[in-house]
């Protein structure tokens, strides 16, 4: 049996002890010195300029944001954490009024639903609710994806019958809202099922369109915001699990990012990704294809001056506050609002 702590907790403490010690033998960039001007995002074209730059740059910039000491600053689990909306594994719902972001008076809502990868998108959609004065409403269950299916907690090595609860109560919930727009976002590894299982992209296929169909409030758009690429530093399992960090690795090779960056076709589960498109156009939601973001042929740990990577398979809260302008863009259609400039 592959058993698995609890990832999260696990790689800050690997990177918080590793980057410590390599501190005492080089430079490590300084703190979180570059501001993201929250009114005015960045563009597409800046996101794929930046992107593709990042693959040429083999050295760590003088100044990021955040710190490799603190890759935690600022991000969607502190936000939810911060004001009780973070489910334990045995909650089964939660108070919803705790969940409630961007601007809470809105007249419109867009609700996110899914695990720790939701979570993680926060600070972009609590950036997007407060320019077009919506209200961002967060439902993530860590280790519960969006996907109707039963998943095993690696953490207590058994099933997950939990998620099978939240899941009911959560499509309830959904269908009295009636929001504007629900996006379905999860972590996708074939490890979220049983060991020994034979879970592969078509039962994720079923599983997520199963979660779209249960969704059936007359005024909602469907949205299924794809995962982002893993970066798992090399002599690692190339899973989600990793405890070794992209963060430990920058520390690690100031000079040589080149050893800290992975192929796009290593770093991405391809089959995993056309399974949520598959679900996503049988059931008539929007899918947003959110590598390149991320990769131009290569994935890297630092772009635009910003670290990447809070841990192998969660985004930091600056990169995800400075993807808020490419992430509405993505979001007009559904939210019927015009694009980030």
């Amino acid at each position: 049996m592959k058993f698995r702590l609890n990832y999260r907790v696990i790689a800050s403490m690997t990177c918080g002890i590793l980057i410590a010690i390599l501190s005492l033998c080089i430079p490590v960039a300084s703190g979180s010195t570059m501001s993201i001007d929250k009114n005015a995002p960045a563009s597409l074209s800046q996101v794929l300029e930046a992107v593709d730059a990042a693959r040429h740059s083999n050295s760590v910039p003088s100044k990021l944001s955040p710190s490799l000491q603190n890759v935690s600053t600022g991000d969607g689990f502190s936000m939810v954490g911060s004001r009780g909306c973070e489910p334990s594994y045995a909650q089964t719902s939660i108070k919803i009024s705790n969940c409630i972001f961007g601007d809470a008076k809105g007249k419109h809502t867009l609700l996110i639903l899914g695990d720790s990868h939701a979570a993680m998108w926060l600070p972009a959609l609590n950036l997007i609710g407060d320019r077009l004065k919506w209200r961002i409403i967060d439902l993530d269950k860590v280790n519960c994806g969006a996907a109707d299916i039963t998943y095993y907690l690696h953490q207590e090595g058994r099933a997950y019958t939990e998620c099978n609860a939240w899941h009911q109560w959560a499509f309830t919930e959904i269908n009295k809202l009636d929001p504007s727009v629900v996006v379905l976002t999860s972590l996708l590894d074939p490890y979220i099922a049983p060991p020994g299982s034979n879970f592969g992209p078509s039962a994720w296929t079923v599983g997520l369109e199963k979660s779209l169909n249960l969704i059936t409030s007359n005024g909602t758009k469907k949205v299924v915001l794809g995962d982002i690429p893993y970066l798992v530093p090399a002599g690692q399992p190339q899973d989600a699990y990793s405890n070794t960090t992209p963060a430990d690795c920058v520390a690690a090779h100031e000079q040589d990012l080149s050893r800290c960056s992975l192929p796009e076709q290593v770093a991405v589960f391809t089959a995993y990704h056309q399974a949520e498109q598959t679900a996503a156009s049988a059931s008539g939601a929007t899918y947003i294809n959110v590598i390149p973001w991320f990769c131009s042929s290569v994935c890297t740990p630092i772009i635009h001056n910003l670290v990447v990577y809070e841990n192998t398979q969660h985004i930091t809260g600056p990169y995800a506050e400075w993807l808020s302008g490419v992430l509405q863009g993505a979001l007009s259609a559904a939210m019927k609002t015009p694009t980030a400039k």
